[in-house]
Order: C-alpha cells, then sequence, then structure tokens
C-alpha cells in the first residue's frame, strides 16, 4: 500500500514532556512539515490565519506523520485537531487501498500491523510496535471542527509516530492546529 508521508521530528526537553506535538501556526510557513501538503493563509495579505492544506490524492492515502518521543511512564495520549474540509471534499466509496478490517467510527482500535480501512479520517498512533486506531467522521464543507480524541492502554519506546490519515478521493483539508499531550 503506498502512502505519502509528512514528517516533524520533535526532540523534547523534560520540561515540556507533557505536550508531544503542538503546531498550532503556520504562520512561518511549512517550517519542518514535508510532503504535498502547503501552507496557505485563509485571508489574502492576513498573516494571522494560516494553515497546512493537504490536498487528497485520487488513488492513495495522504498520511502526516509526526515522530514523537514519549515519556516512559506514559499509558495515555489526548489528542486536539482543528480542521475543515472543502466543499468538494469526497472519499473514495471503494478502493484497493482500503484495508478489509471494518473499524467504526468513534471507536479504538489496535492492531499489530499498520491499517487504513475505509473511513473520512483516520487517526493512528503507534506504541511500542503496535498500532491505534481512531476513525472519525468527516463530511464536505463542514466547517471548523474540533476534533479529540483519547488514545488508552499504551506502551510506548522511545519514539512512537502519530499520523492523521486522508483517504484516496477530491477536495482538500485544511489543518488550523494539532496537539498531542500525554496523560
Amino acid at each position: 500500500m503506498k502512502a505519502v508521508f509528512l514528517v516533524l521530528t520533535l526532540s523534547l526537553s523534560a520540561a515540556v514532556a507533557e505536550e508531544l506535538v503542538k503546531s498550532t501556526d503556520f504562520t512561518a510557513g511549512k517550517a519542518a512539515w514535508q510532503g504535498p501538503g502547503e501552507v496557505v493563509f485563509l485571508t489574502p495579505g492576513d498573516k494571522a490565519t494560516a494553515v497546512l492544506r493537504v490536498k487528497l490524492a485520487k488513488n492513495r492515502w495522504s498520511v502526516l506523520e509526526h515522530r514523537l518521543r514519549p515519556g516512559k511512564g506514559m499509558t495515555g495520549a489526548s489528542l486536539r485537531l482543528e480542521l475543515q474540509s472543502s466543499a468538494d471534499f469526497a472519499p473514495l466509496p471503494e478502493s484497493k487501498e482500503y484495508a478489509a478490517e471494518d473499524f467504526r467510527e468513534g471507536g479504538e482500535y489496535k492492531a499489530a500491523e499498520r491499517l487504513f480501512p475505509e473511513t473520512p479520517l483516520l487517526l493512528q498512533l503507534s506504541d511500542g510496535g503496535h498500532w491505534h486506531y481512531r476513525p472519525i467522521a468527516l463530511k464536505a464543507s463542514s466547517g471548523w471542527q474540533t476534533i479529540t480524541a483519547k488514545f488508552s492502554h499504551l506502551k510506548p519506546k522511545a519514539t512512537e509516530t502519530l499520523a492523521i490519515c486522508l483517504p484516496p478521493g477530491e477536495g482538500s483539508v485544511d489543518i488550523k492546529s494539532v496537539s498531542l499531550e500525554e496523560r
């Protein structure tokens, strides 16, 4: 299965270990983000409202990844994501890129392998060689949504991965902010 990856490597000091990911300001540009997304300003000339815009690929998943260095005692994490989809946002109803697993939106799932089941938005968090999944409902032109997801029963290693996955299809998603905190 092919995927597009954006990678941001993060080194944490002890003072900010509880906050694993924080990206609330794209006004300085894409910075360490790499891949197909681009920083755009919602109002031309207004440098205060910058977002990372990711266009869906027609025949593969678009995966935004962030490498983490969790604390040794981390057993859970809380994700907060602000995003909105475009009016033409339309994931493919069928694709050979979709895994056969039937993960229901709103549930939390865990598997030893990395899977990409059919869903409009898939949040993934690795821990100790396993993957935790949170499928999320997302509709076209939904306005700004604040999505929260909790990941529990984590057993992290020294380096883990948070992924925001968008399925094959048309349209785009604007990401205003992302934060992940230990709990």
